[in-house]
């Protein structure tokens, strides 16, 4: 995005990531945020925030890692900051699905969607020993982890990565899409 915080670009007035907390919020206990710099400028969503507890921010695994690390429920949700439109029905989904499974994670047609996941808490060991042996791919991860597909026939799992995407994503919601 040249430089800005994704998670606090605005789209219709609002930033992107209290997009995600107001259609995250209701689905949960209790959210809380993964946030590496500056935790005060995301102040205004009231959310306890944990810090990856690794050097250099190798992704989201990390990001995982530090919310499992502080959970305190069997079960932890995530989702990214930058897919506003995620649905409304994802953690029930995800955590119809997961059975005995480690991970569940949602997908659309042939794609895979990994950071929109339901996790065991007590996949955490391994998830270290994964990250400390180098893996950040989380396609990868998953796959080591054998986590349960969850489909969605259309694809709300719209990511924002360019100014472009912003823009068209306004646009839609100025037009009541």
């Amino acid at each position: 995005m040249n430089g800005p915080d994704k998670a606090l670009i605005e789209i219709g007035g609002r930033p992107l990531i209290a997009h995600v907390h107001a259609r995250l919020g209701p689905q949960v206990e209790r959210v809380v945020l993964n946030v590496n710099t500056a935790p005060e400028r995301f102040a205004f969503l009231n959310c306890p925030i944990v810090a990856d507890d690794t050097p250099d921010f190798p992704g989201p695994l990390a990001g995982i890692i530090a919310g499992l690390a502080a959970a305190d429920t069997g079960l932890v949700v995530f989702a990214p900051c930058d897919s506003p439109l995620l649905p409304l029905d994802l953690v029930a989904r995800l955590s119809g699905a997961i059975g005995p499974g480690m991970v569940a994670a949602a997908a659309s047609g042939e794609r895979i969607h990994p950071v929109f996941s339901l996790w065991r808490r007590g996949a955490l060991p391994d998830l270290r020993r994964l990250l400390d042996g180098g893996e950040r791919r989380m396609t990868r991860i998953l796959e080591a982890m054998g986590a349960i597909r969850v489909s969605w026939p259309d694809d709300p799992f719209l990511n924002l990565n360019t100014p472009e995407d912003c823009r068209v994503l306004t646009q839609r919601l100025a037009d009541g899409d």
